[in-house]
């Protein structure tokens, strides 16, 4: 097999290999390795709730970790993968800063690989970033809950999500929009037109009394998810 039927095989759903010097990445060629995921069809608000994103990701993380070595590749998740979305023809990109692929729209998670072999490239790098494809949609401003998403750009310092990830205590100004998210928002993405229609159901997570009862355990539980 190839390096995109491997990647195929192991669980990723579609792969797209770029020229590395163009991307800023090391090796002859950077592989995209991209896994989809289902959203939740309606968020609970009753329970702990962890982002499915997470859930893929996990799973992505582990079947490039077998992949590197079937295919004597490294990862490179340093590489930013953003500005590199703007620049691909494939992606479109809005104003919450997420990439959109047709029909599946921001709702995935991708793994990074280089290698030394010259393989195909199937996409080049465009000179420019492409427009933002939202037009006059407002809709992720309007949805925000901290008010992240502006008409002047995206404010990292009022993002839930960015809060949940750095490992710093979340301010308490934003603490009350966090309902019982356990990382993961969602709500720029939920609101999209761009998105398909959300049917996944919430990835099992302990409950609230667990978390605060049984900290250890319950992160336990956590751990194959995040």
């Amino acid at each position: 097999m190839n390096a995109q039927e491997t990647l195929l095989a192991l669980g990723f759903d579609r792969v797209k290999v770029l020229d590395s010097k163009a991307c800023g990445a090391p090796g002859q060629r950077l592989i995209l390795a991209i896994r989809y995921y289902e959203a939740d069809a309606q968020v609970p608000e009753d329970r702990p709730w962890l982002h499915p994103y997470y859930g893929a990701a996990q799973l992505a993380f582990e079947a490039a970790g077998r992949a590197a070595a079937m295919l004597n590749a490294t990862r490179c998740n340093e590489v930013r993968l953003k500005p590199i979305f703007a620049r691909l023809a494939a992606f479109a990109h809005g104003r919450n800063t997420l990439a959109c692929l047709a029909g599946q729209g921001s709702r995935f998670h991708v793994q990074q690989l280089a290698v030394e072999e010259a393989l195909p490239v199937t996409e080049e790098i465009l000179h420019e970033p492409t427009p933002l494809h939202c037009g006059s949609c407002r809709r992720c401003e309007e949805a925000c809950p901290t008010g992240a998403i502006r008409a002047d750009g995206f404010h990292r310092e009022l993002c839930l999500r960015n809060w949940q990830m750095n490992g710093r205590p979340v301010p308490e100004a934003l603490r009350g929009k966090m309902g019982l998210r356990l990382l993961g928002c969602d709500d720029c993405q939920r609101c999209c037109p761009c998105q398909p229609a959300s049917t996944g159901s919430s990835l099992p997570v302990p409950a609230i009394d667990q978390l605060l009862r049984e900290p250890k355990q319950a992160a336990q539980a956590l751990r194959p998810l995040i």
